[in-house]
């Protein structure tokens, strides 16, 4: 758990999710109802792209880590 916590676990280094674009990394996606952050790219795999911006966003996210709470949010 301690490697897990400080990002020492090699389980980390095989990453299911990729960040195909570059760009200036800024998080300007709002999420509203028409703009939900989270576009299902694969029903089937239940699988994803997190929007952070116009241009950038992270891939093949599982639709459960998306919709996973924290703390209530």
């Amino acid at each position: 758990m301690r490697q897990f916590h400080f990002l020492e676990s090699p389980v980390l280094e095989d990453s299911i999710t990729t960040y195909p674009e570059g760009g200036d990394n800024k998080i300007t996606r709002k999420i509203t109802k028409t703009s939900p952050g989270f576009e299902l790219t694969s029903e089937e795999e239940k699988i994803g792209k997190v929007w952070i911006n116009d241009v950038q966003y992270f891939d093949n996210v599982p639709e459960i880590a998306w919709e996973f709470y924290i703390g209530g949010y």
